[in-house]
């Protein structure tokens, strides 16, 4: 939505950086960078419309740890997809990296070729939260 058009500039030259026109989004911080992350992470998807949950290793490791601590390998079992009560081992196929972000409630339907979890390789880590840190403070700024 344009909320401001500086209209008494038309026609002239300005100089760079010079604002012509404000404009507003409905979306909230949250789901900008959440946007952000789902064009940057590796985006692990969701084989078939079920339920899923994460392997008992994994999960263990994420309780003890946190899920950006837990580093994941092609090949390994990362999640367990429920699907018409029978429990089937879902591997992982992406890059070796972390897990970033959970995009999935466990036991909670999700659809096929939706995002289950975010993967980043681990020394690009600090990258991604420089880019998150610099969206949240120049939100703040603007606000």
């Amino acid at each position: 939505m344009v909320s401001e058009l500086f209209g008494d500039l038309e026609g002239r030259f300005v100089e760079a950086g010079q604002p012509l026109v404000v404009i507003r989004h409905p979306l909230k911080k949250k789901e900008i960078i959440e946007n952000i992350l789902r064009q940057i992470l590796y985006l692990f998807q969701a084989p078939e419309k079920a339920k899923y949950f994460f392997a008992l290793d994994i999960q263990s490791r994420i309780d003890k740890k946190g899920a950006r601590s837990v580093i994941i390998r092609p090949g390994d079992e990362v999640l367990t997809m429920s699907l018409m009560k029978r429990d089937t081992p879902v591997f992982y196929d992406g890059r070796e990296g972390v897990i970033h972000s959970i995009y999935f409630e466990p036991r909670v339907s999700v659809d096929k070729g939706e995002p289950l979890i975010g993967v980043c390789p681990e020394e690009k880590l600090p990258l991604i939260q420089k880019v998150i840190t610099r969206v949240k403070a120049e939100w703040d700024a603007r606000q």
